[in-house]
């Protein structure tokens, strides 16, 4: 079974760095997965009206404290 994998964060940078780590981690497992990046919520939510369909979806949000 191939894994989809929705990453989803602002920080492309970062968000590559994940997509990277898992990929890393589910060829060592022997694993297949189909990673996508979303660069905002809102590109992830219209992922899902859609056709898309995801397993397991990572949302990196940052909240700051209030002032």
């Amino acid at each position: 079974m191939k894994l989809k994998i929705a990453v989803c964060d602002d920080d492309l940078q970062w968000s590559e760095r994940i997509r990277q780590s898992i990929s890393e981690y589910m060829c060592h497992v022997n694993q297949q997965c189909d990673i996508q990046v979303f660069e905002s919520g809102e590109e992830l939510c219209g992922a899902f009206h859609g056709s898309h369909s995801f397993d397991i979806v990572l949302s990196l949000i940052h909240i700051s404290e209030p002032t």
